[in-house]
């Protein structure tokens, strides 16, 4: 640890004198103007920018936009959907700004490349940034009945894996890290405090306008823990006046709608909405299960469907609010509730079925408040967001007896035995507290400082007639589950963001600051009993980053980017469950080194490249050991190196069909071990990680093919995944071919999670772009080919979707 604090600081200083070299910035000039259609009327959220990278904006409601500029000649575009490119060569002047008045757009028919080129604009600044970001546009997939998950597992070094289905909880892996190392953000607020009411497995594509996936290093204004990366959804913009809806049928009885509606008062300073979605599937798809013969207790693979998978889900979002005033740019009030209802057909292994284990999540109040406001010039941006919520799960395991797997109810030997798995008729009430501030200061056109401050406070306790009772000093027995537990984490972070030499050299620097603190009661193990003393546990610690891209040419551009990174214990990690997770007060943060390197070279409407490495150094792993026959615990152990490779590329074969494709491979081992009862897994892989994957796909795309402005767009698929590990196994019983990919490993096969091999294919059919409606399907798995996810657990074969689309 000494080592990677050391070399940190190092790296640290390093680039921040290198800042302060090159600061020998350029001049800059402005452009103004107003983008018009052919009517004369503003268009909003009209893209402006220059040919190559690192200059882009958009017009405001009034068409008006705002360019700052490095002194030159500049080739100047102007885009908007359906409407003809609008392009200009400018010389830029740092001695005034430069007007171009009103400018206006002419309408045309849809075409493959205008859309293509303003769906990259819109994630243009995010994408080319010093830190690394892959962005999804939800724009041109809206139309088509696909997943968050899904996306995302299109994208490069990203593997979402589910346990089962539609609303099965998902484990993100993001550049060898995973779970609580990943964090998941919406509009850049954590998502915590929801506990599951958005989620990767349950949010829809319509209510999203893009996806930002983060690897390595996060921005200053994503104030977190996160060792690995993270996840932003960011909502789609409010419009003054709208009603949209969609609604998706597909197999295994599986139902997803979603309604978005909005209006604004006619002088734009009032405005009321509501976003809502549902969720419901079967998940009867069929599995191979391990059938245990009655009589000889023989196991024997059986295809059968699941019977007891179910997933029913809602959130509802009711707002109002204030905009344009001289004391807000916008105040936004929310409620929001959703519910959650889950049949458990399993546990975290396919190996015994469940035909009555049920969990449940609700919450039917969830106040929030926005608040934003620009002031001096708009140099300083103020955001603040507030929420307060109480979330109640249950978890329901009392049946008196016993199913198969076929579905057949066995009555149990002894009538007083309760439960499948462990009996429990637990309810907990969950407390959040959320509170974040984000300042955004502009010095001039190369300088800018970000304050970000993230403060979360969380309580819980509950009760469960069937769980785990201990006894107090008193010698009273007490239900484990009602000791209250408290949890308080604060994440701060200051940034300085710059750009130098002409606009070609650009850097992101910050520093954070992470505490925690625990508090709650313990249980001496020795004598089962309640201690007395409450036991707090608290972490401090500070981390640093710095990120720098320079642009090579008008096409092609190089990053490089470096952290110390912390996470901090989690609120379950430190306290357990109640049940068979023990507390451990001394759980220290975990502590990460992310080094990041990479190329783009892309040329708008042809051909893209990326290559991306990064190496990690994580101590101080937080990892389950058991203590005993019956419990686990939390504790710090291994120390893991690895490295990884990215490569993404897409080209346009004709005009019409586009490609993409992208591969993925990461290294991470053990090192270091001092426990010589696990030293022979000294280098081993990670488990239950897959260290190579790939996609590719094409996409065709026909405009007036039925209908005077129709757009039909096909699509296909495909995904592999090479077989990885499910356990810990000796880095000499790998295979010996080249990084592992090729030869066959001397462990049991049931330690090995298969290769996997997914085809989709499907389409998308405007009418007319200006219409109301849009229809899409798509065919997923379409050879019905076994998948699997964590822990081996078995996804849906072949499913067949249908969507369709209405706005107004």
């Amino acid at each position: 640890m000494i080592q990677i604090a050391r070399a940190s600081w190092a790296l640290f200083f390093f680039m921040t004198c290198l800042t302060i070299t090159v600061h020998a910035q350029s001049r800059m000039g402005t452009v103004t103007g107003k983008i018009k259609n052919e009517k004369g009327e503003p268009l909003e959220y009209a893209t402006i920018a220059t040919k190559g990278v690192g200059h882009v904006t958009y017009s405001d409601g009034e068409g008006v936009f705002k360019l700052s500029l490095p002194e030159g000649t500049h080739t100047f575009i102007v885009q908007y959907l359906n409407y003809a490119p609008f392009e200009k060569e400018v010389h830029v002047s740092a001695a005034g700004p430069l007007s171009l008045g009103d400018i206006a757009l002419e309408p045309v028919s849809v075409n493959l490349k205008e859309v293509l080129v303003t769906a990259n604009s819109t994630a243009h600044e995010i994408s080319v940034a010093p830190i690394k970001a892959d962005v999804i546009e939800t724009q041109e997939i809206k139309q088509r009945p696909i997943t968050i998950t899904e996306m995302l597992n299109r994208t490069t070094g990203v593997r979402i894996r589910q346990s089962g289905g539609l609303g099965s909880f998902t484990n993100v892996m993001l550049n060898g890290f995973q779970g609580n190392s990943i964090r998941i953000f919406k509009d850049g607020i954590p998502l915590d405090y929801l506990q599951g009411g958005i989620g990767l497995n349950n949010v829809p594509v319509n209510i999203l306008s893009r996806v930002e996936v983060y690897k390595g290093v996060l921005p200053a204004n994503l104030s977190s823990d996160a060792l690995g990366g993270a996840i932003n959804l960011v909502s789609q913009k409010r419009e003054s006046k709208q009603v949209a809806f969609s609604y998706e049928v597909a197999s295994f009885n599986t139902h997803r709608a979603t309604l978005n509606v909005a209006a604004t008062s006619q002088d734009k300073r009032f405005f009321v909405g509501a976003d809502a979605f549902f969720n419901y599937s079967d998940n009867n798809y069929k599995v191979i299960a391990p059938v245990v013969d009655p009589e000889t207790a023989n196991i024997t693979p059986t295809k059968l469907p699941l019977f007891h998978n179910a997933y029913k889900h809602y959130f509802t979002e009711l707002y109002a609010g204030i905009a344009n005033t001289v004391w807000a740019d916008e105040l936004r009030v929310s409620m929001s509730l959703f519910s959650i209802l889950r049949e458990n057909q399993f546990g975290s292994l396919m190996e015994k079925p469940f035909g009555a284990v049920l969990s449940k999540r609700n919450a039917h109040f969830i106040p929030s408040l926005h608040y934003n406001k620009s002031l001096f010039e708009e140099k300083l941006a103020i955001d603040q967001f507030l929420s307060f919520s109480i979330v109640n799960s249950a978890q329901v395991d009392t049946l008196r007896g016993k199913y198969d797997w076929f579905g057949n109810f066995t009555p149990p030997i002894d009538a007083n035995t309760i439960g499948e798995s462990n009996a429990t008729l637990s309810d907990i009430k969950s407390r959040n507290f959320i509170s974040r501030t984000n300042l955004n200061y502009a010095l001039n056109h190369h300088h800018k400082f970000v304050l970000n401050a993230v403060l979360q406070s969380s309580s819980q306790n509950g009760k469960d007639e069937y769980g785990t009772t201990i006894v107090d000093s008193e010698g009273h027995r007490i239900d484990l589950l009602s000791i209250p537990s408290d949890y308080f984490k604060l994440i701060g972070a200051i940034g300085y963001q710059a750009d130098f030499l002409a606009g070609r050299l650009h850097q992101n620097t910050q520093a954070k600051y992470y505490a925690s603190r625990s508090s709650g009661m313990t249980v001496n193990l020795s004598t089962g009993r309640l201690n007395d003393e409450k036991v707090e546990s608290s972490n401090r610690q500070w981390g640093v980053s710095t990120a720098f891209k320079w642009d090579l040419n008008s096409l092609s551009f190089i990053r490089t980017s470096a952290e110390l990174a912390t996470r901090l214990p989690e609120q379950q990690e430190v306290f357990g469950d109640a049940a068979f997770l023990l507390p451990n007060f001394d759980l220290k943060p975990e502590r990460s080194m992310n080094i990041n390197l990479g190329y783009v070279l892309s040329k708008p409407s042809a051909y893209s490249f990326e290559f991306n490495g990064f190496y990690r150094i994580t101590e101080n792993l937080i990892t389950k050991e058991l203590t005993g026959l019956l419990f686990s615990q939390n504790v710090n152990v291994e120390k893991v190196n690895g490295l990884g490779v990215e490569l993404d590329a897409s080209a346009f074969i004709f005009p019409w069909l586009r490609w993409n494709g992208n591969a993925t491979y990461q290294n991470f081992r053990l090192q270091h071990l001092q426990d010589p009862s696990v030293k022979y897994l000294e280098g081993s892989r990670l488990p239950n990680i897959p260290f190579f994957f790939a996609n590719t796909g094409l996409r065709a795309s026909f405009n007036r093919l039925f209908l005077t402005n129709d757009r039909l767009e096909l699509f296909y698929h495909y995904s592999y995944v090479h077989k990885y590990f499910l356990r810990y196994i000796p880095k000499d019983a790998e295979p010996a071919g080249f990084l592992g990919l090729f030869g066959e490993s001397k462990v049991n096969t049931k330690d090995i999670i298969p290769s996997q091999n997914l085809h989709s294919i499907g389409f998308s059919w405007i009418p007319d772009p200006n219409g109301l409606w849009m229809f899409g399907g798509e065919i997923k798995n379409i050879f019905d080919t076994a998948l699997y996810d964590n822990f081996r657990i078995q996804n849906a074969g072949r499913s067949i979707h249908f969507k369709i689309s209405f706005k107004i």
